[in-house]
């Protein structure tokens, strides 16, 4: 049985979902974030041939389908827990939307899509994720493609931003964090390996992007 987490519930809000992107990635610093976010999946993507098959999950409003197609990768299934975040997606996408395939599923639920992809995207998703539900996505991962991209926070590495959130927004989205050992133990345990690691901002961020295949 798969885990739940408030994501789940807070993502499939209709007034959430229409305001995802402009309360993220319209300020100066949002749409700075989502630069690095590309500059670091950019650099790990040059192991990734354009011709193969991916899978982004969860796409939520469809940021990352857009760049992925923007490189040249035109064989992409975006998938979501939320049908309210695949509707904004598919509008959002427009003219290229006919080029992707949309899925509603949970990650945790993936093995019927198993042996269809090449490889598999996922940011800004594992920070949501408790322990055991992390494993489960890994593994899940894992039997699905023979390598993916992640993205996923790693405890040690504290931005004074994630500290003082919850205390001065009020942050209702719990962030899940393990140390680099667990990290690498939860992602071997599933049957994958790190291939290549890259910090969203060196030195700084909690952010870290993960190339993995499988061992």
């Amino acid at each position: 049985m798969s885990e739940n987490y408030p994501a789940e519930k807070i993502y499939s809000n209709k007034k959430t979902v229409e305001e995802y992107d402009s309360v993220r990635f319209k300020s100066f610093r949002g749409k700075i974030g989502n630069w690095l976010d590309q500059f670091a999946v950019s650099r790990l993507l040059k192991r990734v041939p354009v011709s193969e098959k991916v899978l982004d999950i969860p796409c939520g409003t469809g940021r990352f389908t857009e760049y992925l197609f923007s490189l040249g990768l035109t064989d992409i299934t975006a998938a979501d827990i939320s049908n309210e975040m695949l509707e904004i997606a598919k509008k959002k996408l427009g003219s290229i939307k006919q080029n992707i395939n949309f899925i509603q599923i949970k990650a945790e639920d993936i093995s019927r899509l198993r042996n269809e992809f090449d490889c598999i995207f996922s940011i800004r998703f594992f920070g949501h994720l408790p322990l055991k539900a992390q494993f489960k996505v890994l593994e899940e991962f894992s039997k699905s493609a023979p390598s993916c991209i992640i993205e996923i926070p790693i405890k040690g590495r504290l931005r004074g931003r994630r500290l003082l959130k919850p205390i001065v927004q009020g942050d209702n989205t719990a962030w899940h964090k393990l140390d680099w050992q667990t990290t690498v133990s939860n992602i071997e345990a599933a049957g994958l390996k790190v291939v290549k690691k890259r910090w969203k901002v060196p030195f700084i961020s909690d952010s870290c992007y993960l190339l993995l295949e499988r061992k």
